[in-house]
């Protein structure tokens, strides 16, 4: 049951990454509860982060303002990603429909921009955030370019097809995120040529 839905979290994650925040967070929250509920060994952070939301169910309800206080739990699904994807064995097969989606995405806001010359591309969403959903897609493919072992003929016409969407978006913090993200990519590649 919790293997199904920590699966289940992951791909409704997947699925709505380009289209829907909350439905990315309400997967991502399925998920976290899977990957809780299924450990046979509970790992070290499980009582804190029970803890943590059990505080958080018994006080948001109580604050000044309940809405704001329950969106500043959103930083925690946020770690909690970390754990539920680092946890999941099918994870190649969701990072392939995850790349895929995005590249489809990436189309979408290429033709934006052929349609609307000069106008800032705004994907399914907002420009910030549709540049911001590009963006790790984009330093996760150059380091299977550069890093995985599989076929890799599909990474190079999605990296084509993304990289100039996100360069439509005309996001300034974005463009210096992918330099310094592309940086440590080939900093990492030249570290881990040495050792070979």
């Amino acid at each position: 049951m919790s293997n199904l839905l920590q699966k289940s979290g992951i791909f409704l994650m997947v699925l709505f990454y380009h289209f829907s925040i909350t439905g990315l967070q309400t997967g991502l929250t399925i998920a976290s509860l899977g990957w809780l509920l299924g450990k046979k060994e509970k790992p070290l952070l499980t009582l804190p982060i029970l803890l943590f939301s059990l505080t958080s169910l018994i006080f948001i309800p109580f604050s000044l303002d309940p809405t704001r206080s329950i969106l500043s739990t959103k930083v925690f699904l946020s770690a909690m990603a970390f754990f539920v994807l680092a946890d999941c064995f099918e994870l190649p097969k969701f990072i392939g429909l995850l790349l895929f989606s995005t590249t489809i995405a990436g189309i979408y806001g290429i033709v934006q921009e052929v349609m609307n010359w000069g106008v800032r591309v705004e994907g399914t969403l907002d420009c910030q955030t549709f540049s911001a959903i590009l963006f790790p897609v984009l330093m996760i493919e150059i380091a299977l370019l550069l890093f995985g072992k599989k076929d890799k003929r599909f990474l190079i016409p999605s990296i084509l097809i993304i990289a100039p969407a996100l360069i439509f978006t005309y996001t300034r913090s974005i463009y210096i995120a992918t330099i310094i993200g592309i940086g440590i990519i080939l900093y990492a590649k030249r570290k881990w040529w040495l050792r070979i």
